[in-house]
């Protein structure tokens, strides 16, 4: 159980994300992010846990998951969802890319076929994630 892992510490951050932000990202200035005013003020949430044993890994992976799929489930039942999930707090389970929408995703895939033919950044390059 959580309970028991060593050495955890976590916290929660939130980080507004009003309409005075998104208002900016529309034509002739549309960002890849698929973010647009009519989403209305987002809140991004991050999560970070820190433990000492590796055994624990599992157990706070799970833990953190079961959380956020009980977040996103009651921000669904709201009426509050939106499927953007800020890249740099994406855990690797995650797919942020997909939540740029179709039209963007096929756009970034495009410009990076465009500008790097033989797709070093999507195959030779570690980490991170793909299109």
């Amino acid at each position: 159980p959580i309970k028991l892992v060593v050495g955890m510490v976590y916290s929660v951050t939130f980080q507004p994300l009003p309409t005075a932000i998104t208002t900016k990202a529309t034509a002739p200035n549309p960002n890849s992010l698929g973010l647009d005013a009519s989403d209305g003020n987002l809140v991004l949430t991050l999560i970070t846990i820190t433990w000492r044993l590796p055994t624990d890994d599992a157990a706070v992976t799970a833990a953190a998951n079961s959380w956020l799929k009980a977040a996103k489930a009651a921000s669904v039942k709201a009426g509050l969802s939106n499927e953007f999930v800020y890249l740099n707090y994406a855990g690797p389970w995650q797919d942020p890319i997909t939540g740029y929408g179709a039209e963007n995703k096929a756009n970034l895939k495009s410009v990076s076929q465009k500008y790097d033919r033989d797709q070093i950044f999507q195959k030779a390059v570690p980490g991170a994630f793909k299109l």
